[in-house]
């Protein structure tokens, strides 16, 4: 695949990842410790930080292009392409909107216009999480791969070749809790997109933190 450091081509990467190829059990603690149990943990998780869609000055949605979804399951996704610390998040998702309310073509396959980004989370490699496509509507693809009933939740970086981030880890696991919590999402029911279709995406270096995450 391609691999750019340039910033447009880097946000370009992002939407083509999806184009192109498209519980956590606590140890047992002896009661005089006070540790929380799984319930617990799973109350105290709340919406985490994130920076929302006017935040990064997102275009309003075309919801007429895009199909209704109630969320059962999270799909895990990297950006197939290096992180780029020195493009600010907000500017990304300005970039990746733009590509993906664009009608086009990719390596030969026909592009629609789509309502809005492709995703419902991003995680910048600093930790930062940008909110995308509403969570009612489900995400877009070009690929062989059913999207409705999924939180769709992509990660920067290519995960072959680099690690996710301490920050990323941590945003991601306040992220899957939050969403958890609040659709009732059984642990096991987290997914990399590889699991579902045939594409390299997420890398491994992130799918080896599914388990954590479930």
């Amino acid at each position: 695949m391609l691999r750019s450091n340039d910033p447009l081509s880097h946000a370009f990467r992002v939407a083509l990842a999806v184009m192109m190829l498209l519980s956590l059990k606590a140890p047992a603690v002896a009661e005089e410790t006070g540790a929380a149990t799984p319930s617990e943990g799973m109350a105290a998780c709340g919406r985490p930080p994130m920076i929302d869609r006017a935040g990064w000055n997102a275009k309003p949605a075309r919801t007429d292009a895009m199909k209704t979804q109630t969320v059962t399951s999270i799909v895990l996704h990297d950006t197939r392409a290096r992180s780029n610390p020195g493009l600010p998040v907000a500017e990304k998702m300005q970039n990746l909107q733009s590509y993906a309310m664009s009608a086009g073509r990719v390596s030969g396959l026909k592009k629609p216009a789509w309502g809005d980004v492709p995703y419902h989370f991003y995680i910048g490699i600093d930790g930062q999480i940008a909110e995308g496509r509403g969570l009612d509507y489900a995400g877009d693809s070009l690929g062989y791969y059913q999207t409705q009933s999924k939180a769709q939740i992509v990660l920067e970086g290519d995960f072959d070749v680099e690690e996710p981030s301490d920050a990323q880890v941590a945003s991601l696991k306040s992220l899957v809790c939050w969403l958890k919590r609040d659709y009732k999402i059984d642990g096991t029911l987290i997914f990399g997109h590889g699991q579902l279709a045939s594409v390299p995406c997420p890398g491994p270096n992130l799918v080896k933190r599914i388990p954590d995450l479930r």
